[in-house]
Parts: structure tokens; sequence; C-alpha cells
């Protein structure tokens, strides 16, 4: 569990989210390559099933953000481009 909370404070730096290119400079620092490794480790080993259930909840968790920020998220991109 707490490989998670790591994971997701490896996003934020204070108050601000970083960009992806500083997510991915922190990915590899070595402080952090226990969290990276559990991460790793699950997306090599996670059932086809449970992925998709994983990649649901994932999404609603953005779509209860951007309701609650009020910034629209790239899944909303890709909404409108599926109902073309």
């Amino acid at each position: 569990h707490y490989h998670r909370v790591q994971l997701g404070e490896m996003a934020l730096d204070g108050a601000r989210v970083l960009t992806y290119t500083e997510f991915l400079q922190r990915w590899a620092e070595s402080k952090y390559s226990e969290p990276v490794r559990a991460v790793s480790g699950f997306m090599r080993s996670i059932e086809p099933g449970r992925l998709e259930r994983t990649r649901v909840v994932a999404g609603q968790l953005v779509e209860l953000l951007s309701g609650e920020t009020g910034v629209p998220s790239a899944r909303a991109d890709e909404r409108s481009r599926a109902a073309t």
C-alpha cells in the first residue's frame, strides 16, 4: 500500500502537479526505485480483466477530479472523438 502512496507523491511537488517530463525525471531517480519497481511488476503481471477494472476505476477518478476542479481531462477529447 505504501508504494502506491509514494508513487502518487512522485507526481506532486508541494501543491503543484508535475509535468510529464518532470515526472519522467523523477521516475529515473534512485530514491524512487522501490515504488517504481512495485508498479512495474504490477503492470507486467496483472491479468487482463483486472487491468480493465483498474483502467475503469482510474477513468472514474479522472472524471471526479475534472468535475471537482472544473479542468477538462484528456478523456473529454477521447469521448468527443468516439461520439463522432
